[in-house]
C-alpha cells in the first residue's frame, strides 16, 4: 500500500536551524487535508521528496504528526513541492505444492534450490 502527501512552501524555507512541517499542512492524493500520516511501522517506510529529488534517509524524520527536516545550509524555495510517500507492506505464506508427494514430474527445477 502507498499513501502520498504534498505540501507546497508557502514562502522560502531556510534550513539553517532544521524545519517542522505539520502533517495537517499536507494534503493527499485526493486534494484532502490530512490530519497524520499513515505510518506502517516495520512494515513499511518514508521517502520524502524535495522538488522531485528522493532525500537520504537520514535527512528527516517523519512522525504521525509532522515531517522534520535536518539541519544544513540550504533553503527550500517558495513554490517547492515537498512530498512525503508511506509505503507499506504485508507478506503472505502461499502453500506449496509439492510435486514429489503426489509422485507427478516437476515442470522445472532450479539445481540447489
Amino acid at each position: 500500500m502507498v499513501k502520498r502527501y504534498f505540501f507546497v512552501a508557502p514562502h522560502d524555507m531556510d534550513l539553517t536551524d532544521g524545519i517542522v512541517i505539520l502533517s495537517s499542512q499536507f494534503n493527499n492524493d485526493s486534494g484532502e487535508v490530512i490530519k497524520v500520516f499513515s505510518d506502517f511501522g516495520k512494515e513499511g517506510y518514508f521517502n520524502l521528496f524535495i522538488n522531485g529529488v528522493m532525500q537520504e534517509g537520514g535527512m528527516y524524520r517523519v512522525k504521525p504528526n509532522a515531517l522534520a527536516i535536518a539541519a544544513a545550509e540550504q533553503t527550500i524555495s517558495e513554490g517547492t513541492p515537498i512530498i512525503i510517500e508511506s509505503v507499506g507492506f504485508t507478506t503472505k505464506v502461499i502453500y506449496k505444492y509439492s510435486y514429489e508427494r503426489e509422485n507427478l514430474p516437476v515442470p522445472f527445477s532450479f539445481p540447489g534450490i
